[in-house]
């Protein structure tokens, strides 16, 4: 892998593990200190590198050997900024420039012959080869042109056909079959071409992003796309879906694909960051995801999205992790499907998206839109059982819940109740019913002793019950300042957490149910808040429809008891969707997000697992010189020692 950018040099990398710089090639002598390189391009055989840039010059390197790398013919002179090369094969090379089109060089053993231009009018941007020998361009005025085929001959070839795609600049292309060509433009807009024996055709837009698509990478089983606003996309090849994204702090330049599951990316920003793909879990269709979960372990999960048919269990596939030891635990571990999906609901009556996990790990709770709640016993996968199929309501039910022991189950619904069902004696059946609400009940939680259920309602109150020898009582009515959408106990039930739309969560000590003390009021999400949850650690996440995840930490030595007790620790934004769902693992590092498009993303939020992880991935340590390079009287402190 070669690496380049505003410092004229190039780095090579060898990829095969751990990414490991192999050779650096200083900056040409007589270019300008700040010469900035836009492109480079490996020949088929990889024994050539060709790079380009600002100083209207072409460079090739011999890389036979990568660790040492030479010239292999005198620099190419251009007309103007050259935005983009590719090898046609071995020996001919291509370049697309700034008001020259397309410039051809014949490379031989004693040096390179300029072969006839592949002429197009504006300044040439971008640049594709496709899988038979066709060659794309497209311009700074928005076209697209294609050359079926580039003769080898002196003939100037004129494009087969041309097309106007976009009202801005194509900033990127790239061929996705023989006759399917993807255009990235500066409207924030990726487009698929499909090439006809008539010419170009219009087609579907792929994605959409807030600014210029300047990078396109596929490797035959997955395509990415990158952007100026720090989006990367990630999608099956040949899906046409609209991809899991990852977000980064800076403009994304350039993506490849390295093999397994890792892309590599650069940023305007300076940054070559590996995204190990398997960290994009699972896209559970284009629905969003209501519901996520751990079992006692932390190892089976529940994902559950609403309107399909559907159920799955889920493994993480290691064990979760310790706090106070995470070195042995995976950051990223691998989500797999655990058997086969279970057909639950129907077209006539499909998931509602409330569901919850038993804490062995061993069955599902879903329910659907009728008021259906269903048990499924997954202990073996692939011959599911079915438990229970009871009618708990007829309205909509919101989130389902459990205790420790999985013996009580409520259910929250559109009916403005929260139904408190027995499961010990194996025949579910409905204890009590919950009332007091005016308006939906859309979340609710049971502590895990199964003494005290919190129920959050659009009528903009938490109500608080208490389970005693009388049975349930209120215990307390807690009033908020919009509507509440989200409540959650911490694993011992002596706090309580609730949020909703005024972006804002309440934290209580509820020690004394009939007398919460109100602890703090965390700020910061900028919408409406549908989850909160508290961990093992005390700390407490929210996920909010402005696509974050906030983490607030309870300040040492305040153990969460006064207004100022909690300090915003993380805010976490590589989602990319609106989230519903969020669940922290049961010992409290690793934090579950489901959200809008399917989207399911998994942090571990230790601290010193996040440092190992990074610098066991990061590459070569940074050298004195490139530290003063970027950073410039900094002191110099080499990173990862220690």
């Amino acid at each position: 892998m070669a690496v380049a950018g505003m410092l004229g040099t190039v780095s090579i990398y060898d990829t095969g593990g751990t990414p490991r710089k192999v050779a650096q090639v200083p900056a040409p002598v007589g270019s300008a200190p700040d010469s900035t390189i836009f492109a480079l391009g490996f020949s088929p055989d990889r024994t050539r590198l060709a790079l380009d840039g600002d100083d209207a010059k072409v460079r090739v390197l011999d890389v036979s050997d990568p660790a040492t790398p030479v010239p292999d013919a005198s620099d190419l002179a251009t007309p103007g900024t050259v935005y983009a090369v590719a090898f046609l094969n071995d020996t001919t090379l291509l370049a697309a420039t700034q008001n020259g089109g397309v410039r051809r060089w014949n490379l031989g053993s004693t040096g390179a012959t300029p072969g006839p231009a592949l002429p197009l009018d504006g300044v040439v941007q971008a640049l594709a080869l496709g899988p038979d020998g066709q060659v794309a361009a497209g311009t700074s005025t928005g076209e697209v042109a294609v050359w079926r085929t580039v003769p080898q001959s002196d003939a100037v070839a004129q494009p087969t056909s041309r097309l106007s795609v976009s009202p801005s600049s194509i900033s990127s292309l790239a061929f996705d079959s023989d006759t399917s060509i993807l255009v990235g433009s500066h409207d924030g807009t990726l487009r698929r071409l499909t090439l006809t024996t008539s010419g170009i055709e219009p087609g579907a837009t792929v994605a959409t992003f807030t600014s210029w698509v300047n990078t396109i990478a596929i490797d035959g089983a997955r395509v990415a796309a990158g952007s100026s606003d720090g989006g990367v996309r990630v999608w099956p090849y040949g899906t046409g879906a609209d991809g899991v994204e990852h977000v980064f702090p800076a403009p994304v330049a350039s993506l490849a694909f390295t093999g397994g599951n890792q892309l590599v990316l650069g940023t305007t920003g300076g940054e070559i960051d590996v995204v190990d793909l398997a960290d994009d879990l699972v896209r559970r269709g284009p629905n969003g995801v209501f519901a996520v979960g751990f079992d006692q372990t932390g190892q089976r999960l529940l994902i559950s999205p609403g309107s399909v048919q559907d159920a799955q269990l889920y493994a993480t596939g290691t064990a979760s992790s310790s706090a106070a030891s995470p070195a042995p635990v995976d950051a990223f571990p691998q989500i797999v499907p655990v058997g086969p999906p279970v057909t639950i609901g129907s077209s006539t009556d499909q998931l509602s998206g409330a569901a919850a996990i038993t804490p062995d790990g061993r069955s599902l709770i879903v329910a659907l839109r009728s008021g259906r709640v269903v048990g499924e016993d997954l202990s073996d996968p692939s011959h599911p059982n079915r438990t229970f199929d009871v009618k708990v309501s007829d309205a909509l039910p919101e989130q389902l819940a459990l205790d420790s022991t999985d013996h009580t189950l409520i259910v929250a619904g559109d009916d403005n109740r929260v139904h408190v069902l027995s499961l010990a004696s194996g025949d579910p059946h409905e204890t009590a019913v919950l009332t007091g609400a005016t308006n939906h009940v859309v979340g609710a939680a049971i502590s895990p002793d199964a003494s005290l259920v919190a129920a959050a309602s659009l009528d903009t109150t938490v109500r608080l019950w208490q389970h005693g020898p009388s049975g349930w009582t209120l215990a307390a009515a807690l009033p908020g300042q919009g509507a509440a959408l989200t409540v959650a106990f911490n694993p011992a039930g002596t706090r309580l957490a609730a949020a909703g739309s005024d972006h804002k969560v309440r934290i209580w000590d509820i020690t004394t149910p009939h007398q919460p003390r109100l602890l703090a009021t965390p700020t910061g999400p900028d919408n409406d808040i549908y989850q909160v949850v508290i961990s093992a650690t005390g700390d407490v996440a929210a996920a909010s429809l402005d696509k974050t995840v906030t983490i607030w930490r309870p300040r040492s030595g305040s153990a969460g008891g006064d207004a100022q007790g909690f300090t915003t620790y993380a805010v976490l934004r590589s989602a990319g969707v609106d989230l519903y769902s969020l669940a922290w693992s049961p010992d409290g590092p690793r934090l579950l997000a489901g959200g809008a498009n399917g989207i399911v993303r998994l942090w571990n939020t230790d601290p010193i697992t996040a440092r190992t992880q990074v610098c066991t991935t990061a590459g070569s340590p940074v050298t004195a010189t490139e530290w003063t390079t970027l950073l410039g009287s900094l002191a110099f402190s080499q990173p990862c020692q220690g």
